[in-house]
């Protein structure tokens, strides 16, 4: 099975991207491992919970009204039975209360002294458990960093990556043979765009990257013929590049367009033996070939972790995505001369540098 991916080294494929080109197919296992994280200890402390006790005052004023209300209220009562009883009954209770009052206040120091030993308890035990959240925190951060995530992700994939030998499925010993294209599954791109991204993929790659590449997947009849392979033997990463094009300029046949079967197929052959399929347009290629190469150097860097192969892309600009072609798409671009009208603008531009 496989699984769209844009090939951005943070987001994830958006609805609008998956239909577009540049496309990367990566197996899902490696894309499951460039959304992993590390696993941290948790963090199941419980925060201290503060005294339910309030500051204590010198004197309780509503426990001390509510006992007035009290006083008076049995006074109401008692003056009904007996006045005598309800003036004794007034003395007791404005004694009582006086002296209540009088004790809360002698007290209040030592009740003071208690609240304030309970609170510097409990913002020490705050502290300490601050303290082991926030080392816990940064703990988290430091494994969650962009830098760590990212060679923790790269780690899984190569890991992931190294379960298959995909430079057997290089062909040395066969020949192209370009009479015969019932012997060979391939591109139909035009030779000078190929060319062309040639020149710019030895630039910035160097002798990662190989050119007309047979592939001998056991899943195919025959060979399969891509344009471009990069070749990372480090972390076993292996990506075929292809340059899609609508229809074969002679018969005008459709080629690569959604769910085309050959795509299909081949594709799911190249993913079942540890490849990763990046697809650019030829259009792409002929208008806009650096730019081609910086998304090529963006997928390296998220499945390698390799940061340091964009810093020679710095100045280059983001691929704009064109939307894959449907069959009905595909014969539109062939009635009305698609291909033709840029390939000749390139021949014109070759015969104009080259007098």
């Amino acid at each position: 099975m496989w699984s769209r991916l844009n090939t951005s080294p943070i987001e994830s494929p958006t609805p609008a991207s998956m239909s577009s080109y540049p496309v990367a197919l990566l197996p899902v296992s490696i894309q499951r491992a460039l959304r992993e994280e590390p696993q941290v200890p948790m963090f199941d402390e419980q925060a201290p919970k503060p005294p339910t006790d309030q500051e204590p005052q010198p004197v309780n004023v509503g426990n001390t009204v509510i006992l007035a209300l009290a006083l008076i209220l049995g006074i109401v009562v008692m003056i009904r039975i007996s006045k005598l009883s309800a003036g004794v009954l007034l003395v007791i209770g404005l004694i009582g209360i006086t002296l209540r009052t009088r004790m809360q206040s002698l007290q209040y120091q030592n009740r003071l002294h208690e609240y304030d030993q309970t609170m510097e308890q409990y913002y020490a035990i705050l502290n300490q458990y601050s303290a082991r959240a926030g080392q816990h925190q940064n703990l988290v951060n430091r494994a969650l960093s962009p830098e760590n995530l990212a060679n923790f992700r790269a780690a899984l994939a190569t890991e992931i990556l190294k379960q298959y030998e995909q430079e057997a499925a290089i062909a040395t010993d066969l020949a192209i043979d370009n009479q015969d294209d019932k012997a060979v599954y391939g591109s139909a791109c035009a030779s000078q765009v190929r060319d062309l991204l040639a020149q710019y993929f030895s630039q910035y790659f160097g002798a990662a990257i190989q050119a007309d590449v047979l592939l001998t997947l056991p899943q195919l009849d025959n060979p399969y013929l891509v344009d471009f392979v990069y070749g990372d033997r480090e972390h076993n990463l292996y990506i075929a590049i292809v340059i899609d094009v609508p229809y074969d300029l002679k018969t005008k046949t459709a080629l690569n367009y959604v769910d085309a079967w050959q795509d299909r197929l081949t594709s799911q052959a190249l993913h079942e033996n540890g490849w990763i399929l990046l697809k650019f347009a030829e259009e792409q290629v002929w208008r806009l070939p650096k730019s081609c190469c910086r998304e090529l150097a963006k997928l390296v860097a998220t499945v390698s972790c390799k940061p340091e192969i964009m810093a020679e892309f710095r100045q280059v600009g983001e691929l704009p995505r064109l939307k894959q072609w449907s069959k009905k798409r595909v014969e539109q671009l062939a009635t009305n001369g698609y291909r033709e009208k840029y390939l000749s603008a390139i021949a014109k531009k070759n015969s104009s540098q080259n007098p």
